[in-house]
């Protein structure tokens, strides 16, 4: 089997991008704008108006967006492959190529998205040490995905876990 590298992920994370940004977009269109007047005002109180309910329509899609990134993640980790990795053709497997477990997958996808989780706690708590926190973790996953350029075609993520990305 043949492992994956840096240009086939590169063009499956942009899939997935342009899928959440799609799928974001269709729930913030017909959904953002009730529900964020009614969130807006809830927010800014009577006096809140127009600009209230578009504050609520802004704060509404972002949360929205961060939910669908959220779960369109789960999907590789529950499946292996997100659906720009099944259009490109490439699953993430055990470093030798055999299926990745359950746990594996999960384990990966945490170590993934570690940044984005901690980025998360710190809006919710307001911690200025776990956005920093958050920072350094995204530095590091955004760092390491460049050793997918590497013999091994693993990114930092991969070697962590125990897995490697592999043509279907």
């Amino acid at each position: 089997m043949d492992r994956k590298g840096f240009g086939p992920r590169v063009g499956a994370a942009i899939l997935d991008f342009l899928i959440v940004l799609v799928g974001a977009g269709i729930i913030s269109f017909f959904f953002s704008a009730t529900l964020g007047a009614l969130l807006g005002g809830a927010l800014a109180g009577p006096a809140g108006g127009v600009a209230g309910g578009a504050a609520g329509a802004y704060y509404l899609t972002a949360v929205l967006f961060s939910v669908l990134v959220f779960c369109y993640g789960l999907i590789e980790a529950f499946t292996g492959a997100s659906p720009g990795k099944r259009m490109i053709g490439i699953i993430i497997r055990k470093a030798n190529g055999r299926p990745a477990p359950l746990g594996t997958l999960l384990l990966r996808y945490l170590l993934k998205n570690a940044g984005s989780a901690l980025a998360c706690v710190a809006t919710v708590t307001g911690s200025g040490m776990v956005d920093s926190l958050s920072r350094l973790a995204a530095a590091a996953i955004t760092l390491g995905f460049l050793l997918t350029l590497g013999e091994s075609r693993q990114a930092l993520h991969d070697h962590i876990a125990g897995t490697a990305v592999y043509g279907r």
